[in-house]
């Protein structure tokens, strides 16, 4: 079964002080986006700018399929599948904790 895992996606090393810079790079981008979402929600529509109010972030942060969305998306660039754990982990952590 690890040889079929391994065909799929071949695990890469690279050094810890990567591993805890790409973590903690990961949980200060869930802090952006919890304090930018948080802020998008408790702000009223026409206080927001034009372009904002445009595109409606404020909904669009509000779904979970973009949190979902993410997520994936931080798993897939991860280069172990515990760092893809940590990372995912990391993130959530650090957005609903801001």
């Amino acid at each position: 079964m690890v040889d079929f895992l391994n065909e799929i996606r071949r695990p890469t090393r690279i050094s810890l002080s990567k591993k805890f810079l790409y973590s903690v790079l990961i949980f200060i981008a869930g802090v952006i986006l919890g304090v930018v979402s948080k802020a998008l929600d408790t702000t009223p529509s026409n206080y927001l700018p034009y372009l904002l109010e445009m595109f409606d972030l404020s909904n669009f942060f509000s779904r979970i399929g973009i949190w979902i969305f993410l997520a994936v998306m931080i798993s897939v660039c991860s280069k172990s599948p515990v760092q893809s754990a940590l990372n995912v982990l990391l993130f959530f952590i650090g957005m609903v904790g801001s």
